[in-house]
């Protein structure tokens, strides 16, 4: 038998695993695994511009960073992830896949200005990142980084937080279809039987 691949495009929303404010829980990083996404963040799922989002915080402080990190358990070659700030400012936003190996297949990045008092505001909303590869993702990495706001005084780290609501890849599985060979055999076999 050939193996023929079935690609399927799988969307993951935080909508899904539920706010952790009410339950003062943690982020349940194990709770995409069957639709094929790990990931690292153990922050919490919270309102971030009116969509339930993953924010880029880690409650264990084991990666020492605020991004949001996770793993494929499924072959995948593109990822896209929607994100919005969790306060007003102007950052640039990375997506960056690695290989199995840890290494850079790819990065995508934009900067976006979402403050009131800045006249390169671009409004309030979800930006999207995205990017595909030659090769299979293993990790993704979305991350932050803070450039500058209207004379706000930042309040630390947290001003580079921001809410991940939605993550899309198109992941490839095998299924096995019989040689015309092996379908003969079968026909002969029932026939026999009946």
């Amino acid at each position: 038998a050939s193996p023929v691949p079935i690609v399927e495009t799988v969307f993951i929303s935080m909508t899904e695993h539920g706010s952790t404010v009410d339950t003062g829980k943690n982020f349940n990083k194990e709770f995409f695994k069957d639709e094929g996404v790990v990931f690292f963040t153990t922050g919490g799922v919270s309102t971030v511009q009116g969509r339930l989002a993953l924010i880029s915080w880690d409650a264990d402080d084991v990666y020492g960073n605020d991004d949001v990190d996770g793993y494929f358990t499924e072959i995948t070659n593109s990822i896209s992830v929607d994100v919005a700030p969790y306060a007003q400012g102007t950052w640039n936003y990375i997506l960056t896949a690695f290989d199995k190996d840890g290494e850079i297949l790819g990065s995508d990045s934009i900067t976006n200005t979402q403050d009131v008092l800045d006249p390169d505001n671009d409004g309030w909303g979800y930006i999207t990142l995205a990017l595909n590869t030659s090769a299979p993702i293993a990790n993704f990495s979305v991350r932050s980084d803070f450039l500058r706001n209207s004379g706000i005084p930042r309040q630390g780290e947290s001003d580079n937080m921001f809410g991940l609501s939605d993550l899309t890849f198109e992941r490839t599985r095998f299924n096995q279809v019989p040689l015309p060979g092996s379908l003969a055999f079968l026909s002969l076999g029932l026939l026999c039987l009946g």
